[in-house]
């Protein structure tokens, strides 16, 4: 029953983690992983139409934020082994 619930939190992750790249110069860009990359784009729409925090777009951001937040632990808890199945 739970591996049934293994790929759809993964592509879950997927949607939610665009690529992602910072580096001190162009030339030496690095990928990196586990940035919700669309929290990002609504908190740049937020600061671009007003006041930051205070649009539509934060309060979608931080629900996003969120639901990111609760994948990641639900990801996390599918790769870690049963507590039952944990030596002594």
């Amino acid at each position: 029953m739970i591996e049934s619930a293994r790929p759809h939190i993964e592509e879950a992750y997927r949607l939610l983690t665009g690529e992602c790249y910072r580096g001190p110069s162009p030339e030496e860009m690095q990928p990196v992983e586990g940035v919700c990359t669309i929290v990002m784009d609504l908190q740049r729409i937020d600061c671009a139409v007003g006041k930051p925090g205070e649009s539509l777009f934060a309060a979608i951001a931080d629900t996003i934020q969120a639901a990111y937040v609760e994948i990641t632990a639900a990801r996390n808890a599918l790769k870690s082994p049963p507590a039952s199945q944990l030596p002594e």
